[in-house]
């Protein structure tokens, strides 16, 4: 977990962290659409916030630079925005 390993973990977990947040945006970015266009366009741009924040996260840490790594989190909140968009998408859809 990023937020862990950031406030704790020392640099060489928040590396890890970051590949592993890459990896598994990788794979999410694999799946089938969503066949509904309004929660897909929220679950395409929240995996592309994820990737520019695995990127940036992965850079800034080895680098040691803050100015990556605030970048990063930043788009890590714009892929839970986005992924939150999802969900309340499908709740809406699915009439709960």
């Amino acid at each position: 977990d990023i937020a862990r390993a950031g406030s704790g973990g020392g640099i060489v977990a928040l590396a890890e962290a970051c590949r592993d947040l890459r990896d598994e945006v990788a794979s999410a970015q694999a799946y089938p659409a969503i066949p509904d266009a309004v929660a897909q366009v929220y679950w395409r741009d929240g995996l592309a916030a994820g990737a520019d924040a695995a990127r940036h996260c992965i850079a800034g840490a080895s680098l040691g630079d803050p100015g990556l790594l605030g970048d990063a989190a930043q788009e890590l909140n714009g892929m839970s925005t986005q992924l939150g968009a999802v969900a309340d998408r499908l709740t809406l859809l699915s009439g709960g």
